[in-house]
């Protein structure tokens, strides 16, 4: 089995392991809090998130190139994420005031999927990393210009990946332009 397989088991492991958490933890608080009902909910929808987001850390993390861009905008989802739960709680609670639990719920879902989405777009590999890793390994690629997808050995100007048609002058004067830009 391939790396990237097993961390996508991982990844969903890691999200159907955190609906147990988050039920462990309201039942759990819920019995200290009396009387208290959003208490347990925000409780449970920290410590799942804590442990949510430090998971998909630690499945992710080797296979990410650290730069100070990432490290920074990883460090600003954080916030933004908490910001999408906050926005989808107000929601909930405008639309009905007594379902506040249902907002913290849906503010803790607001927050993953926050976070899921931002560390997808901010964690891809670039195309010059992508043509780095691939010439690392001794794979001299002719990648498209337009998503990165190898286009060595087609035998048509058209990109499988994302369909966008390429005249050979094109190909080669962006694989040029990548050579020159690694070489800087």
């Amino acid at each position: 089995m391939s790396g990237t397989l097993t961390r996508l088991i991982l990844c969903l492991g890691v999200i159907i392991g955190m609906v147990p958490i988050y039920v462990v933890v309201v039942m759990a608080v819920a019995n200290q809090a009396s009387g208290d009902y959003d208490t347990p909910f925000l409780v449970a929808g920290a410590v799942t998130g804590l442990c949510f987001m430090a998971s998909w850390n630690m499945v992710w993390r080797t296979q990410v190139k650290w730069t100070n861009a990432r490290i920074g905008l990883t460090t600003m989802l954080l916030p933004a994420s908490l910001l999408l739960a906050v926005v989808a709680y107000g929601v909930v609670v405008a639309i009905e005031s007594h379902a506040t639990e249902v907002g913290i719920v849906l503010g803790t879902i607001a927050w993953a999927a926050g976070w899921l989405i931002g560390t997808a777009l901010i964690w891809r590999e670039t195309k010059p990393e992508r043509a780095a890793r691939l010439r690392a390994h001794g794979v001299h690629a002719l990648p498209c210009p337009q998503c990165g997808y190898n286009l060595t050995g087609l035998t048509q100007t058209q990109c499988p990946e994302c369909g966008t048609k390429f005249t050979l002058d094109q190909l080669v004067a962006d694989a040029l332009d990548q050579r020159a830009e690694a070489s800087v």
